[in-house]
């Protein structure tokens, strides 16, 4: 198994010369490959090296691993992969257990209900904001005893940032009308409201009979903008993030609890 701990001090200890073959011996499973050493130039350097016969898969990515290190630690960076890590190392500490997420579910389809089934059967449609809502949308509308359909709109919000920029760029649009119909927003996170504010007001030129927004996570402390979260599931405190469809660059979206990622994990330094 490649030791990456043994990579970062080899580089912090070899930043000028530095023996790909000998390393490897140390941090490899001998049977993975054999090398024959020789001296090669480069850019008028002479460095030793070795030449590999590839004797099984894990060789390859064990090299591209080892010289992607090595750059790294030539550049000042920090060698950590915290891709091999269990995730929940990722997090600083879960602020909201699975079984805590579930029972305040079933409290707003509860309230959902309650507020929606006087209303016509055919005329509630839930729309989803890709990707964040997802995870909480099925969990919530399986809880619901409603005649209702369902939508979804992606817009970009954050990237591969921490921080929303608040304007709206509809990547995927509703599929049908909305236009006298009862319309329930929801959202994985409310922080400044300036994404959401802006959405609403595209749903709204679009002449819902009414315009309602259930958000499983609320930032108060973080708000910028004047928007009114109809159903909240819980207010949190301004952390980043992740987990039961939140995520950071795209992971941790699958993960049954909540919790604040380490601040290691997305800061650049």
């Amino acid at each position: 198994m490649l030791n990456l701990k043994r990579l970062k001090d080899f580089f912090s200890r070899n930043k000028a010369e530095h023996s790909i073959a000998e390393e490897l011996k140390q941090i490899m499973p001998d049977e993975d490959y054999k090398s024959d050493s020789n001296l090669s130039e480069e850019s008028g350097t002479k460095e030793k090296k070795n030449k590999y016969k590839k004797k099984s898969p894990l060789y390859a990515g064990a090299r591209r691993v080892f010289v992607d290190l090595y750059r790294i630690t030539q550049l000042g960076g920090e060698c950590v992969d915290y891709s091999q890590a269990p995730l929940s190392e990722h997090l600083a500490k879960i602020i909201l257990p699975e079984a805590e997420i579930m029972r305040r579910v079933g409290e707003l389809a509860g309230q959902i209900t309650a507020s929606y089934q006087a209303q016509s059967a055919a005329d509630l449609v839930v729309v989803g904001i890709l990707r964040g809502a997802v995870v909480f949308m099925s969990d919530l509308i399986r809880r619901l005893p409603l005649p209702l359909t369902i939508d979804f709109m992606a817009i970009s919000s954050y990237g591969g940032s921490t921080e929303s920029s608040g304007a709206v760029r509809i990547l995927k649009d509703i599929s049908e009308s909305i236009e006298g119909k009862h319309v329930l927003v929801v959202e994985d996170i409310v922080d400044t409201g300036l994404t959401l504010q802006n959405l609403l007001d595209v749903l709204k030129a679009r002449k819902p009979l009414s315009l309602a927004v259930c958000a499983l996570l609320n930032k108060p402390s973080r708000r910028k903008a004047k928007v009114a979260v109809d159903y909240c599931g819980f207010e949190i405190p301004d952390e980043f993030v992740v987990g039961y469809g939140l995520d950071f660059a795209g992971h941790y979206r699958h993960l049954p609890y909540i919790g604040v990622l380490k601040p290691e994990i997305y800061e650049v330094t």
